[in-house]
């Protein structure tokens, strides 16, 4: 199991560039009621030429940005089959709901405007551990925790393939260098800055789920 309070790196195998990095973004937060809000960040365009083979549609080709957007509102429910949120090994049900670009509203290191797939739900009661995966995507990305009136804590996941178990007890920042196994804990200040960064650590620190399983 891993705690909280340590940033997850797990890499593929050879060196990781910024462009691979910057188009996605994944922000979990824990909220006082009880419920989560998870926000999945990324470029429009890709996120609709990712989704919409799988939707039954007949694919739409060059959008102009307000039709694209619309299309990916008729997407939200096909987007949603794509990410996973398991707590104690038990995949949460969410409402999902696209947020469009906005002028003020989040963008990629190189500026691009970023849609939100923003999937909420409640924390089933008792739960003690949580676990995502993202099904769309190849690359690695950075998986923010965001606790309720808390610093925010940021770590590493590769492409489809599920995080370990992380420990809901302990939603913490860290403010130290930790060590454990294959596990690197880092200030999450310092873990943002992550594009520069690159460790060897094994695929296998992540766990492969069947693609539409639950």
């Amino acid at each position: 199991m891993i705690t909280l309070a340590s940033v997850l790196v797990v890499l593929d195998d050879h060196p990781v560039t910024a462009h691979e990095l910057e188009l996605t973004e994944v922000h979990i937060t824990f909220l006082r009621d009880g419920t989560f809000r998870l926000d999945v960040l990324n470029d429009p365009d890709w996120l609709l030429m990712r989704v919409e083979p799988f939707s039954g549609l007949p694919l739409s080709g060059r959008l102009e940005p307000a039709q694209r957007d619309r299309r990916l509102v008729n997407m939200e429910a096909t987007f949603a089959d794509w990410v996973y949120l398991y707590f104690d090994g038990h995949r949460a049900n969410v409402v999902p709901t696209y947020i469009a670009p906005t002028r003020d509203g989040p963008r990629a290191p190189d500026n691009t405007q970023l849609g939100t797939m923003r999937l909420q739900g409640a924390v089933p009661p008792g739960a003690r551990n949580f676990s995502f995966a993202y099904g769309l995507i190849m690359d690695p990305y950075p998986l923010v925790l965001r606790p309720d009136n808390r610093e925010p804590i940021t770590y590493w996941n590769v492409g489809e393939y599920e995080t370990d178990p992380f420990a809901l007890t302990t939603v913490t920042p860290t403010t130290r260098w930790v060590t454990a196994g294959t596990v690197l804990a880092v200030p999450a200040s310092l873990a943002t800055v992550g594009f520069g960064l690159y460790w060897g650590f094994a695929r296998s620190r992540s766990r492969q789920r069947p693609n539409g399983t639950a």
